[in-house]
């Protein structure tokens, strides 16, 4: 996997203003962790999603000619990170 270290930056900050608010209004420690973990499961399983459509639009533009596309249907992936979509 890539490691570019200028968009795992711009990610970590945003997650780490996400968390400051959910800090703030967080009763104690585990319901802040609860809550950052929900969230950041959340967000990483948005994030496999589009990355997915992304490498399946690169995969389709690439299709040899002739050859055509047999079934588009939307599926669900089950992962440890949650539902990919």
């Amino acid at each position: 996997m890539d490691n570019d270290s200028s968009l795992r930056e711009a990610a970590v900050a945003s997650m780490a203003e996400m968390f400051l608010s959910s800090a703030r209004g967080a009763a104690d420690f585990a319901a802040f962790e609860d809550a950052a973990m929900a969230a950041g499961h959340s967000m990483m399983a948005e994030a496999m999603g589009r990355a997915l459509e992304a490498r399946d639009a690169e995969l389709s533009a690439g299709r040899p000619a002739g050859l055509r596309l047999r079934d588009l249907r939307e599926r669900t992936l089950a992962t440890e990170v949650g539902d990919v979509v």
